[in-house]
């Protein structure tokens, strides 16, 4: 639970950035990246109801979510624990498989995010069966609200006179808490330093040139003028503490 708290370890890396700081470019090589196993999240006992949905907000624990029709708005009926599963036949489950044996067959690692400690061997059997590499999968178990790592990942840049490996993390999306601490997840996993800063931005709206150049859009204004809401934090324990900062 403690690994689910955003503001964690948000001391240890001050943005006081080491010399001869770097940020590749979008057409450079890569070590690794990262995919999400996609998941479904359930009410318990709702999962044949398809009127109802589950929001996770921290590890084990969401938003409830009702819908008489898909046109109509979803209402917020309750809080409590949910359910997690993934179905790798599904086009999603499909998509993520596929993704991941490329990366390993391009030659890098592929860092693969489950849910559920014991996935992992479902997921090798299942691409083992089916002729898919997994001699270089990396697995990491952390809930989650998506499947894309592209807008709520790490920014990884090189610094020092050995290329040395750091990510910055933004704050992300308020509405997928569980996305928002993937940095911090690999972070702990992998001992990479994790340089925290409290701007909102998304890794799709950032794109470099390896030479210094940034592309970005106006998104970045507009997504830090929300003063109303901002990300979820938590004692790690008792669910009554969550709430938005």
């Amino acid at each position: 639970a403690e690994d689910m708290r955003r503001a964690y370890d948000a001391s240890a890396a001050p943005l006081n950035f080491p010399d001869r700081v770097w940020f590749p470019g979008e057409w450079e090589e890569v070590k690794a990246i990262v995919v999400a196993i996609p998941y479904l999240h359930f009410v318990p006992d709702k999962k044949e109801d398809t009127r109802y949905s589950a929001l996770p907000m921290v590890q084990g624990y969401a938003i409830y979510y009702y819908a008489e029709s898909k046109e109509e708005q979803a209402q917020e009926v309750g809080r409590g624990p949910y359910e997690s599963y993934f179905d790798l036949n599904s086009e999603s489950g499909q998509v993520a498989l596929r993704l991941i044996d490329g990366i390993q067959r391009a030659g890098a690692e592929a860092w693969v995010r489950i849910e559920q400690p014991g996935d992992e061997e479902l997921v090798r059997y299942y691409m083992e069966a089916h002729e898919m590499r997994t001699d270089k999968i990396r697995f990491f178990v952390s809930g989650g609200n998506s499947n894309w790592f592209r807008d709520c990942g790490p920014i990884c840049f090189y610094y020092g006179d050995e290329d040395k490996l750091a990510m910055l993390d933004f704050l992300y999306d308020y509405e997928r808490p569980l996305d928002d601490v993937l940095p911090s997840v690999l972070h702990r996993k992998m001992g990479i330093p994790n340089y925290f800063n409290q701007v909102v931005w998304e890794g799709g709206n950032c794109l470099v040139d390896g030479a210094g150049g940034l592309l970005t859009s106006t998104a970045m204004y507009e997504l830090n003028q929300n003063t109303q809401v901002g990300s979820v934090i938590w004692d790690g324990k008792d669910p009554k503490t969550i709430k938005y900062t």
